[in-house]
C-alpha cells in the first residue's frame, strides 16, 4: 500500500520560512559588506590620486594665486653647493656680493602644501650654508621668502620646461636598528602654475643601492706620502658611516695632466664634497678653502686660487675661467657653466708628523665633518 504524502505541519513551515528569511537577510548583509568595502577601496584610491595630482599640478598654489600675485619675486639663478642650495635674485656674479636675500631676520621657508610641512633657512652669501636640501624630509616643496613686511612665493623668470636637476644626499640609517642604509634623491625643476612658472623640489628616500651610485666624498692625496695613511684612515672612519669615499692618488711628480684628471674623476663620480691633502714647507697644519663658503674646519686662510678648490667649485668659483696669472692648462681644468660646485677643502701639512699628530688630524676632519653635513633622518 503507497505511503501517503507528507504535509508539513504548521510548524515545520513556519520553520522553513524562518531559514528563508534567515539565508535572504544573511545574503544582504554579505552584499551590503561587499559594497562598502569597494566603496572604501575606490575612496582611498580616489584621494591618493587627488593628493598626487594636488603635489604634481600645482592645485594647491593655483587655489591661494591671488594670495601671491603680488606677492612674488622672479629668481633668475640659482647654484648648488655640496647639498645647499642657494637661489639669486639676478644671475649669480663671481665678484659680487649676490646678497639680495640676505638681510635682518630674513628666511626662505620651505613648504610642502600636501602635507603642510615647512621648513626655514636664513639666507647667507655663504654658498654652503643657504638651503640645506639634506635636511627635507618626503615630500613636495615650494619655496617662499619672507622678511620682515610680507611673504613672498619665488619664482622662475623664464619656464623650462625641460628643466630638471637631481642628486643624492650622504646614506644615513633612519634608527640604529636599522641594517640598510638610505639615501635621499633631491630632484629640483621648473612646474608651471596658472601664472607663474615655479620651482619644486621633490625629495624621495630610496635604499641604498652602492652599485647604481657614484660617490660621496673625494680624497686626493700623494702616492708614496704619509698623506697616504690619512686618506686610508679617512676612508675607513666614513665608509663605517655609509659614506662612499672615491680615493684619488697622485705620483711624486705631479703634473697638470694628472690633476686635470683627477678633478675630472672627481665630477664624473658624483662626489659633493672633497679633501686634498698635500704635503708642503709648512711646520703646521693649514686648512684653506673658498672664500665663498664657511666650510666646516676652523680656516687659516682662503684661497680661491687653489686649482682643486677653484676647479671644482663649477661656475661658483668661476672654475676653468682664465686669468692673468693662470696657466693655458690651469684654464682647462673644471667646467665654468656648471650648477653644481663641489665642497672642498685642501689641508697643507707638515713633511713629518707623528703619529699622534695624525691620528688627531684624522679625528677632527672626521668629525668636523660628520657634526656638519651627516643627518640621520
Amino acid at each position: 500500500m503507497d505511503e501517503l504524502p507528507h504535509i508539513p505541519s504548521e510548524e515545520e513551515n513556519r520553520k522553513k520560512l524562518v531559514r528563508k528569511r534567515f539565508k535572504i537577510v544573511l545574503i544582504i548583509l554579505n552584499l551590503v559588506f561587499l559594497a562598502e568595502l569597494v566603496y572604501g577601496l575606490i575612496n582611498i584610491v580616489y584621494k591618493q590620486v587627488k593628493n598626487a595630482n594636488s603635489c604634481s599640478v600645482v592645485n594647491k598654489i593655483n587655489k591661494n594665486m591671488d594670495e601671491y600675485r603680488f606677492n612674488n619675486i622672479a629668481i633668475r639663478d640659482y647654484i648648488i653647493y655640496g647639498e645647499s642650495l642657494s637661489v639669486f635674485r639676478y644671475d649669480y656674479d663671481y665678484e659680487k656680493n649676490n646678497d639680495y636675500f640676505v638681510k635682518e631676520n630674513s628666511k626662505f621657508i620651505l613648504k610642502d602644501l600636501c602635507t603642510k610641512k615647512e621648513y626655514s633657512f636664513a639666507p647667507s652669501t655663504n654658498l654652503d650654508q643657504n638651503i640645506i636640501l639634506s635636511t627635507l624630509k618626503t615630500g613636495n616643496y615650494y619655496v617662499f621668502y619672507q622678511d620682515d613686511e610680507h611673504e613672498y612665493l619665488l619664482t622662475y623668470e623664464v619656464y623650462d620646461p625641460d628643466f630638471d636637476y637631481s642628486f643624492y644626499t650622504l646614506p644615513y640609517k633612519k634608527n640604529s636598528s636599522d641594517l640598510n642604509y638610505t639615501r635621499k634623491k633631491i630632484v629640483i625643476s621648473h612646474v608651471m602654475s596658472n601664472t607663474f612658472p615655479l620651482m619644486l623640489i621633490k625629495v624621495n628616500e630610496e635604499k641604498y643601492i652602492e652599485s647604481e651610485l657614484g660617490y660621496d666624498i673625494a680624497l686626493d692625496f700623494k702616492t708614496n706620502d704619509q698623506t697616504k695613511d690619512i686618506a686610508y684612515k679617512l676612508k675607513n672612519k666614513f665608509e663605517g658611516k655609509g659614506i662612499r669615499v672615491l680615493l684619488n692618488s697622485n705620483s711624486e711628480e705631479y703634473s697638470y695632466s694628472e690633476e686635470i684628471k683627477n678633478l675630472s674623476s672627481i665630477y664624473d663620480n658624483e662626489a659633493r664634497f672633497a679633501i686634498k691633502i698635500q704635503t708642503t714647507e709648512t711646520e703646521v697644519i693649514t686648512f684653506n678653502r673658498s672664500s665663498k663658503i664657511r666650510g666646516y674646519m676652523p680656516v687659516d686662510q682662503t684661497n680661491d686660487e687653489y686649482n682643486f678648490i677653484k676647479q671644482l667649485g663649477g661656475r661658483s668659483l668661476e672654475a676653468g675661467l682664465c686669468n692673468e696669472t693662470s696657466s693655458l692648462v690651469s684654464c682647462s681644468l673644471g667646467n665654468h657653466k656648471d650648477e653644481r660646485g663641489i665642497n672642498s677643502l685642501v689641508i697643507d701639512i707638515p713633511s713629518s708628523l707623528d703619529d699622534d699628530s695624525l691620528n688627531r688630524l684624522v679625528d677632527n676632519i672626521y668629525n668636523a665633518f660628520i657634526n656638519n653635513y651627516y643627518k640621520t633622518n
